[in-house]
């Protein structure tokens, strides 16, 4: 008896949900998700309807057209088929009409893909049209590789930065090697005339992009020689390490040891046997007059340089700043 009673509630259910009068939208079953269309570039056609409304069903597919005879009722209009175009209910994006079409789409699990159920509208019927599919980040990743050989890693790094999940579409820690060589490549002959501020114009941008995705990630000496023992992407850890040397001591040229101490730590943690982080650093107090920290920081230079039996590198000044 119980049986009965329950397949017959079903199929009236099932009856009120088809039927040719308004239903309140919190009695749709459960198994079905409501989207209300938006308005895209133009109003959406009135007839006698407030609205209109995509019924999905989340067991086979299917879709329903309903108006919206209220804020709170819908009527049935037309009935779709399922499988006509892909869809994702948990990446639902949007659901519009604009230029007599209506779209109900979502995008791709992991890429910025959005692949929409396109329907052309005559007469107040929907008839499908096609699938369609955009993705923005391969004309970006085109676009900014484009900048790179051009020899533009500053622009290019901008592009790369626009790129949505990344990691589906480039190699980031390729595309951070192949920016910080060419930045590097490009600042040098500024920096050896002096023009500091030029120079870091061209690093800066770069390192925002590189320190997230390629530098950030490594904790450790360790970690660092590991990754980039046998030239990673073509860059070694010595040429690594000169590079971020040479970046740092181009803020401490151009007056900026706040910015050096911001930025100093996670590239010293890369080659922490390295000296030259502490006589970089050294020279940031005494620039700040902090004699404690400066003392503190030559002196560990000192002795890592001699050490290291590299005593006769130590500049001039750093000797006296230690009395």
């Amino acid at each position: 008896m119980k049986k009965r009673i329950s397949g017959l509630c079903a199929f009236l259910s099932l009856c009120s949900l088809y039927a040719q009068n308004p239903l309140p939208r919190v009695k749709m079953p459960a198994d079905y998700v409501l989207y209300d269309v938006a308005a895209g570039t133009e109003a959406i056609p009135s007839n006698k309807y407030q609205g209109y409304t995509f019924a999905y069903h989340t067991g086979d597919g299917s879709w329903v057209w309903y108006g919206q005879t209220s804020p709170a009722d819908i009527i049935l209009l037309q009935k779709l088929p399922a499988g006509q175009f892909a869809f994702s209910q948990k990446n639902f994006t949007r659901c519009l009409y604009e230029n007599k079409k209506v779209l109900i789409c979502s995008s791709v699990p992991g890429k910025a893909e959005e692949v929409c159920g396109v329907f052309s509208w005559e007469n107040y019927r929907l008839s499908f049209e096609k699938e369609q599919r955009s993705d923005p980040n391969p004309p970006l990743v085109k676009q900014a590789d484009s900048l790179l050989k051009a020899g533009d890693p500053v622009k290019a790094a901008a592009v790369y930065e626009k790129v949505t999940f990344a990691g589906s579409y480039m190699d980031p820690e390729k595309k951070s090697v192949e920016l910080f060589l060419a930045a590097f490549e490009k600042a040098r002959p500024l920096a050896a005339q002096n023009r500091f501020k030029n120079a870091l114009e061209i690093v800066r941008p770069v390192m925002a992009f590189a320190d997230s995705r390629l530098f950030e990630p490594i904790k450790n000496t360790e970690a660092f020689r590991a990754k980039f023992g046998k030239k990673f992407h073509g860059l070694s850890p010595e040429e690594c390490v000169a590079d971020l040397l040479l970046y740092l001591e181009w803020m401490l040229k151009n007056r900026e040891a706040d910015a050096f101490l911001k930025e100093h730590g996670k590239y010293m943690l890369l080659s922490s046997e390295e000296p030259e982080f502490y006589r970089l650093r050294g020279d940031a107090y005494y620039t700040k007059r902090d004699k404690p920290k400066y003392v503190e920081n030559y002196n560990t230079y000192r002795d890592k340089m001699i050490r290291a039996k590299r005593e006769k590198e130590i500049p001039s000044y750093v000797l006296p700043r230690l009395k």
